[in-house]
């Protein structure tokens, strides 16, 4: 039934629960953790000389066209709400990414077919917690196949914050990549450290990037605030991040 139904509905038209299903995996990779843990604190760990079961953290979503039914789907633009239901699916898909990335969950995304992405509506996915977004024009490409593996293989970092710490005439002007501010929860972490009287692990200059992985890189410009008496100047760059193959914080 669904196989003839598929076939014989337009293109545009076809039921994708494409937001869902990424929610429910979200849901999945949860309740896996949650079994994990009370495995784990009920001291029914991997047996001896066993490896350990690797946490689920990555999801890879195979679609094709954009979203049309279940939340964070768009009706189509000639139905009479469709303002409003499109900014309560922007609402749905900002708070699934926001839940994404707070769970280290990497979201790529694989699209092909006759029928084009909603890149819009899914670029928070994958932008938010270091996804990919990549196109192609048939499953059954040689080159689908062939990335698909590679975004299975690939190494990826999350959680990944980049410090600066400069002397003190130079300052940092702009810096360029696959960059986005600190997290509220790091700043605020940040301004009670420095409230306390203590100091604060990051500086004013620390950046998070959306991932980590072997080629990413940033620019960085630098501005010099005045005269350096000094002979010398410093530089130092932290970079930390959290590997998602055996979750451990790579400093």
């Amino acid at each position: 039934v669904h196989s003839h139904q598929g076939t014989a509905t337009p293109y545009h038209a076809r039921p994708r629960c494409t937001v869902a299903a990424v929610d429910l995996a979200k849901q999945f990779i949860l309740m896996s953790r949650i079994a994990l843990e009370r495995q784990a604190g009920a001291g029914a760990g991997p047996a001896e000389g066993s490896e350990a079961v690797p946490m689920l953290q990555r999801v890879m979503v195979c679609t094709g066209g954009h979203c049309t039914a279940g939340p964070g789907s768009l009706p189509p633009e000639d139905h009479p709400d469709f303002l409003r239901l499109e900014r309560e699916a922007e609402g749905f898909i900002a708070a699934l990414a926001g839940a994404l990335t707070r769970g280290s969950i990497v979201v790529d995304v694989f699209g092909a077919g006759q029928c084009p992405l909603d890149v819009p509506m899914l670029y928070p996915l994958t932008q938010n917690t270091g996804g990919s977004l990549l196109m192609y024009e048939s499953f059954e490409s040689r080159e689908y196949l062939a990335c698909l593996k590679a975004a299975h293989d690939r190494f990826v970092g999350v959680g990944a914050v980049v410090d600066l710490r400069l002397s003190e005439k130079l300052a940092v002007e702009q810096i360029i990549g696959p960059i986005k501010p600190l997290s509220h929860e790091r700043q605020m972490q940040r301004m009670a450290a420095a409230a306390g009287g203590g100091l604060s692990e990051l500086s004013d200059n620390a950046v998070e990037m959306t991932s980590a992985e072997k080629g990413h890189g940033i620019t960085v410009a630098f501005r010099v605030k005045g005269d350096i008496p000094q002979a010398a100047v410093y530089l130092q760059m932290d970079v930390r991040y959290t590997d998602l193959s055996d979750g451990k914080v790579k400093h």
